[in-house]
């Protein structure tokens, strides 16, 4: 299933390639309660990258999918919201609280019915 998300999530790992970079960032769902997701970043063509690091806070906006019970997200969009410290972790009560917010597109495809008069 595939749908649009945005959401807070701390960079846990980060590996660099020509076109993308990918790998886990983890999202605090309710107090000391974090969920995993994959996600890959491609680097928008002729446009600025957003430069993140591991360890960093970032609000990722993208494609959102389900598959065999894990989470990945193609990030379209990523703001830094806070910068990580390599000698810092940041404590979990520092991490906001996010769930993604997801959009999904449904198609229902049924019978006409005729409309009777209105009054």
């Amino acid at each position: 299933m595939l749908s649009h998300a945005t959401f807070i999530a701390i960079i846990v790992s980060k590996e660099n390639y020509n076109s993308l970079t990918q790998d886990l960032a983890k999202y605090q769902t309710a107090e000391n309660d974090f969920k995993t997701i994959n996600w890959k970043y491609f680097y928008p063509f002729n446009q600025p990258r957003t430069e993140f690091s591991t360890g960093d806070i970032v609000m990722f906006a993208g494609k959102f999918i389900v598959e065999n019970l894990e989470q990945y997200v193609t990030v379209s969009s990523i703001c830094v919201i806070a910068t990580g410290d390599p000698e810092q972790v940041f404590e979990a009560n520092e991490i906001p609280l996010s769930t993604p917010h997801c959009m999904f597109l449904v198609q229902i495809t049924c019978e006409q019915k005729e409309i009777g008069e209105s009054t």
